[in-house]
């Protein structure tokens, strides 16, 4: 099915103002009620599976920034039960397909019910933390969409959401029109400061020095108390970017001289908590990732050890790590250079 883009690019901007709000309220409740039933009914049809719940994401359920015109309708598929690799691809094939039929469908996740589980606890005992977090990394997910020739409708759906974001981390942003392609992380200052000290404990490490960190989960650099600092950069003071980067989880690619600072942050009995909420979803992220994005099978084992490896280092609460790791609907690792099985587009 294809989309008029020309026209919903106008029904876009034309409907943002405020008398058009019941309009993007009733479908957003459409959303939330008898189109996720029929997207679960056409599922469980597709796949002969019947043991599942279809759970929708994001602004469809927040309603901030929700747009009938331009928004999309994010799907969690939660089974019941322990699945295989074989069952989830019968699920992302039918969504494929059922999203020629209705593009507004977006992006698909898939849990078991125990990693469900996990996953909303962490977000109602941490959710500061993880919003925070997430906010950030989303940025420069909206970022990779800006590719040369991209239809203006899915610019303007792209640009809006960065600005979205960065009110929500900073207080304020630029107007559409003044927000590049790439480097809006630029644009987060005393405003996101605040807002991450106000989210994570920031505190001095004696003889920590100024850095400048090229970071992986955020594909952009952090500067600390630095000078000169790369286009597009996250600028901030030396205690409070050391905060954020000791946050993430490590790719064990820092810096010689960053190491030992990050080490005592992470160790430090006021960050842990934090730490390990962070390293607990991406922990759950990576093992789902395999289910929806088959390229990332025989790379996401590495890091989902890794991911293991710093939780049980830093974590306060050793129980906890067990039970998360115990919640696991695990997939086994690919023998290397093994076809992986592909998904219907």
């Amino acid at each position: 099915m294809k989309l008029p883009y020309d026209a919903l690019s106008v029904l876009q901007r034309s409907t943002e103002a405020r008398p058009f709000a019941p309009v993007h309220e009733l479908v957003r409740k459409a959303y939330r009620g008898p189109l996720r039933a029929l997207a679960r009914e056409a599922l469980a049809v597709a796949t002969g599976e019947r043991r599942f719940d279809l759970v929708v994401r994001h602004s469809a359920v927040a309603g901030a920034g929700f747009n009938a015109f331009g928004s999309d309708i994010d799907l969690t598929v939660v089974f019941d039960d322990a699945f295989s690799l074989e069952r989830s691809d019968r699920m992302v094939l039918a969504y494929e397909r059922l999203r020629r039929v209705f593009p507004p469908l977006g992006e698909l996740e898939i849990f078991s019910r125990p990693e469900w589980e996990r996953l909303s606890e962490l977000w109602r005992e941490h959710g500061a933390v993880l919003r925070l977090i997430r906010d950030l990394k989303k940025i420069r997910w909206m970022e990779w969409k800006l590719v040369p020739g991209l239809h203006e409708y899915h610019r303007y759906k792209v640009k809006s959401a960065i600005r979205r974001l960065l009110v929500e981390l900073e207080g304020e942003a630029p107007a559409l029109d003044a927000i590049p392609d790439s480097g809006a992380f630029s644009f987060l200052r005393d405003g996101f400061e605040r807002r991450l000290r106000e989210t994570v404990p920031v505190f001095e490490i004696p003889g920590s020095p100024s850095f400048a960190f090229r970071s992986h989960e955020l594909d952009a650099t952090i500067c600390g108390g630095c000078a000169d600092a790369p286009e597009g950069a996250l600028v901030l003071p030396r205690a409070s970017a050391l905060a954020l980067a000791a946050l993430l989880p490590s790719h064990h690619d820092e810096d010689q001289s960053l190491l030992g600072s990050l080490g005592a942050v992470r160790a430090d009995e006021r960050f842990r908590r934090s730490h390990a909420a962070a390293l607990s979803l991406e922990l759950l992220y990576a093992n789902a990732a395999p289910r929806v994005h088959p390229a990332s099978r025989e790379r996401v084992y590495m890091w989902i050890e890794n991911l293991e490896g710093q939780l049980r280092r830093y974590s306060p609460d050793p129980a906890a790590v067990e039970a998360l790791l115990s919640a696991l609907n695990r997939h086994p690792a690919p023998k290397r250079g093994a076809d992986n099985p592909a998904h219907g587009c």
